[in-house]
């Protein structure tokens, strides 16, 4: 079993904790608070300032209210959210939408997908004419063309390290498995044919162009999604395909053996995550970051997303 990496900087259960507590015992001062709230074991990890931050944009956002007192209670926007019986939960539970052709029910998503917008259903494509959000339905036209399921976005896991080096190790050995069919024995020996060929498990670089490389350094997602910044941060043009893809693709103008001096160049240097060229909107995904500082939701990103001395401990 590949191990689950704890998350340090839950800043949306920080949030949901403290309307908690305040749900529980009324008005409360921010010492108080804080003191009830971060000595939980979760929260450890989490310093003052933070906090202090995070109280400061639930009042900004009328999630929490101060008092003629200097004290805090749950603001009039933050009643609505604790009154509800959905505030039990600390998890984000898929909403399904009806896709409709006309009057008839094709199946269900678990996105919206805007006006104009092409995607495969059912095994047809089929194109977005509306949208009914209050409820729940996206009515679509058939149009022509090869239906392809998107997984780039239909995927939202992520592979670990050991997950990962076993995939590579069943594609380099022999191994049988009683337990497969005939057709996906026949599948994996191909797929194995492949991948020995094509020096995919031995060379952390493969060719595929003239400009263009593919990089398979066997790690999980989060030690690659780690890389494919850090080639970033050092101006060369990197790609990960889709969320659970175990390979990133590069656009370099020089060799092989050049990029790859430049990969463990990054691994034996100090690299600062908070230098990284991340997207102003990145995050992990939690239920009430709404109400969290975008700028919190970075942080926890890169302290509990990003893992470079996974990825070092993985490739040296």
């Amino acid at each position: 079993m590949e191990p689950i990496p704890p998350a340090r900087h839950a800043y949306n259960l920080l949030y949901h904790q403290t309307m908690s507590c305040l749900k529980s015992n009324g008005e409360m001062s921010p010492a108080g608070l804080a003191q009830s709230v971060l000595t939980l074991g979760c929260f450890k990890n989490i310093p003052q300032e933070d906090y202090k931050y995070l109280l400061s944009h639930m009042i900004s956002m009328e999630q929490l209210q101060r008092t003629e007192h200097g004290g805090l209670v749950i603001g009039r926007e933050g009643e609505k959210i604790v009154n509800s019986h959905k505030f039990l939960t600390v998890f984000l539970a898929p909403e399904y939408l009806l896709v409709k052709d006309e009057n008839r029910t094709i199946g269900t998503v678990d996105k919206v997908y805007p006006v104009g917008t092409r995607f495969a259903l059912a095994g047809i494509a089929w194109e977005t004419v509306d949208v009914n959000e209050k409820s729940k339905v996206i009515f679509v036209k058939k149009v022509p063309g090869v239906s392809v399921v998107d997984w780039n976005v239909d995927f939202n896991a992520e592979l670990h390290t050991v997950l990962v080096r076993k995939v590579r190790s069943v594609l380099k050995e022999n191994d049988t498995y009683p337990y497969l069919s005939v057709r996906c024995q026949d599948r994996l020996t191909e797929i194995q044919y492949i991948a020995r060929n094509s020096g995919i498990l031995d060379n952390l670089v493969t060719p595929l162009s003239d400009r263009k490389y593919a990089v398979f350094p066997w790690v999980g997602t989060r030690q690659l999604i780690t890389l494919n910044y850090a080639l970033r941060h050092r101006k060369i043009k990197s790609k990960h395909p889709w969320i659970t893809c175990v390979y990133l693709e590069v656009i370099f103008e020089g060799t092989k053996e050049e990029l790859s001096n430049i990969i463990f160049d990054i691994l034996h240097s100090e690299l600062n995550l908070y230098d990284l060229p991340l997207p102003d909107k990145v995050q992990i995904d939690g239920k009430y970051n709404e109400f969290v500082p975008p700028e919190l939701l970075r942080k926890q990103f890169i302290e509990d997303y990003l893992d470079f001395e996974g990825l070092k401990e993985a490739m040296l």
